[in-house]
C-alpha cells in the first residue's frame, strides 16, 4: 500500500500530481508513520532514552519557604469549622471563623499554632490580641504563634491583584 495519491487532471492535459497523504503526517500511531531503524542509520538508542527521562519525585515534598524537604514536626495542625447545611455534609467546603462563626472567603485570615483555631483577622484584633489568649480553647500564645494566612487565587480578574498595560503594537 502506498502513502501516496496519484490525482489525473481532466483538462485532457494528461498531468498527473503526486501528493503525500496527509494522514501519514498526523496520524503518528500507524506503524508507517514509525521511525524506521534501518532509515536512521545507527538505531535506537535506549541509553539515550533512559537518560532523557525525568528524575523520579523527591522522598519528601519540598517545603515553600526554604525548598528543603518538610520534616513532620514542622506540620500544623488546624481546627476548621465547617458550616451546616441540611443537604451538604460535614466538609460542604464553607469555612466559618472559630469565633464569630462568620463565613470566611477572601477576609485577612489568622492561625494560632498553639491551638490550631482560624479565625478572622478583625476577630483577632479585639478578642485575642489584647490578651495573648486563645477565645476558644484559652491557651496563652506568642506573636511568633500567629501565621496570617493567604487566601487562594483563580483565574477570575477580581481575585487578587490585577495589572493592566496597554499594548501598543509598532509596525517595523
Amino acid at each position: 500500500m502506498s502513502n501516496a495519491l496519484v490525482l489525473k487532471d481532466g483538462g485532457g492535459g494528461g498531468q498527473e500530481a503526486k501528493t503525500e497523504n496527509s494522514l501519514s503526517h498526523v496520524s503518528y500511531w500507524l506503524s508507517s508513520s514509525q521511525p524506521d531503524a534501518s532509515a536512521a542509520g545507527d538505531g535506537f538508542d535506549y541509553e539515550k532514552e533512559i537518560m532523557a527521562l525525568p528524575s523520579p519525585p523527591p522522598g519528601r515534598p519540598p517545603s515553600p519557604m526554604s525548598g528543603e524537604p518538610l520534616k513532620l514536626k514542622q506540620l500544623i495542625p488546624i481546627h476548621l469549622v465547617y458550616e451546616q447545611d441540611e443537604g451538604i455534609s460535614n466538609n460542604g467546603g464553607r469555612v466559618l471563623c472559630s469565633v464569630s462563626q462568620k463565613r470566611i472567603t477572601t477576609q485577612e485570615t489568622i492561625a494560632i499554632k498553639s491551638s490550631g483555631q482560624v479565625m478572622l483577622k478583625s476577630v483577632f484584633d479585639e478578642l485575642a490580641k489584647p490578651t495573648m489568649t486563645c477565645p476558644v480553647t484559652g491557651k496563652k500564645f506568642k506573636d511568633k504563634d500567629v501565621i496570617k494566612l493567604i487566601k487562594g487565587k483563580s483565574g477570575f480578574a477580581a481575585s487578587g491583584n490585577v495589572e493592566a498595560k496597554k499594548y501598543n503594537p509598532t509596525l517595523t
